[in-house]
């Protein structure tokens, strides 16, 4: 899965992840879970703004135009976010009036799921820049080349392809700028295309 994806699949889900914890919300009579469901409301406005504004310009993937249709979702997302914490933060006044605070405590289940929401977003990030980077490490050839498409705004794209053996496999690390300094030494540039002195030729098959 390309790095350009997983920013996606990452934006989808966490743009999602609100109405969750908003359905749970209203059901939930537990004035601990109340303060602790504020906890993934703020890791998943800090973690959708990352990824949708950082992330893509940081790692020079290549992010089209139809990450405006995230940005959308984004911005109701954030909505959402802001509404579930005074959801929670009004629940757990009104619980706290007829209960005492101390007779609430949060299930051991909710708190894995915390630590899970914070880890797996990294991980699955970082596994698609570790596979780019020994991808190209490991190369014979890379060959990155643009596609205009039809010629109109943003209808074109640029693809990176790193050669091993006689496989072709696909990368986008980078691809926009800066690959060059991802390369095994003693590559050898031409225009879009970096290899191994005297690689010789090669016949390669796309994965």
């Amino acid at each position: 899965m390309l790095i350009k994806t997983r920013i996606y699949v990452l934006a989808v889900m966490l743009i999602l992840l609100p109405v969750v914890i908003l359905i749970y919300s209203l059901r939930n009579k537990n004035a601990a879970l109340c303060k602790f469901l504020i906890a993934p409301c703020v890791v998943g406005i800090l973690y959708l703004f990352t990824d949708l504004v950082f992330m893509g310009e940081y790692l020079a993937v290549g992010i089209g135009l139809e990450i405006l249709y995230l940005y959308i979702g984004g911005l109701f997302a954030g909505l959402m976010y802001v509404i579930d914490v005074v959801i929670n933060v009004k629940k757990r006044k009104s619980i706290t009036k007829t209960y005492f605070a101390t007779k609430f405590v949060v299930p051991k289940p909710f708190k894995i799921m915390l630590a899970i929401f914070i880890i797996l977003p990294i991980l699955f990030l970082l596994t698609g820049i570790l596979r780019d980077r020994i991808l190209l490490k490991n190369s014979d050839a890379v060959v990155v080349f643009d596609s205009r498409g039809n010629g109109g705004i943003g209808d074109g794209a640029t693809f990176g392809f790193a050669i091993q053996g006689n496989k072709c496999k696909r990368f986008d690390l980078h691809v926009e700028y800066g690959v060059e300094k991802l390369l095994p030494e003693g590559a050898v540039e031409g225009e879009y295309v970096w290899t191994h002195a005297q690689m010789g030729t090669y016949q390669a098959y796309v994965e």
